[in-house]
């Protein structure tokens, strides 16, 4: 199975025809919430998806770089990209990407499989404490 760092890094790459690196730090972590949220929305489990929204909005103020690198419109059109080369790289890995960290250089990706994000879930569920989709 692939690192998700090297698909994540593949994905920019291809979205931002080979520039991703020169863009602003900002702009970079913006494009890997942007990832990770179209990585997630499509396992249909529960996660707050708001917390992401969050985290994007604090990158807002990079998206004339992103969307100028990008050639997207809006996050939505950006979040479709990734949808379709996530469909077609990584369809059936269903690893939960739990955050992207950028150093500057390079990504990486912490990540739990499915089953263990489901069962720490399910017993979060149970104590109360579980975020909806």
């Amino acid at each position: 199975m692939e690192s998700l760092s090297k698909i994540a890094n593949m994905a920019l790459n291809e979205i931002t025809a080979g520039t991703f690196i020169k863009l602003p730090f900002e702009a970079i972590n913006g494009l890997l919430i942007d990832f990770q949220y179209s990585w997630l929305k499509r396992l249909d489990i529960s996660y707050d998806f708001n917390t992401l929204e969050m985290a994007r909005s604090l990158c807002s103020f990079s998206n004339h770089a992103i969307f100028r690198a990008t050639r997207c419109k809006c996050t939505d059109d950006i979040r479709d990209i990734f949808s379709g080369y996530i469909d077609k790289f990584s369809k059936d890995d269903d690893r939960v990407i739990l955050r992207f960290d950028f150093d500057g250089v390079k990504i990486d990706a912490i990540w739990v499989p499915l089953a263990e994000y489901q069962q720490k879930m399910g017993r979060k569920s149970q104590e109360g404490t579980l975020t909806t989709k």
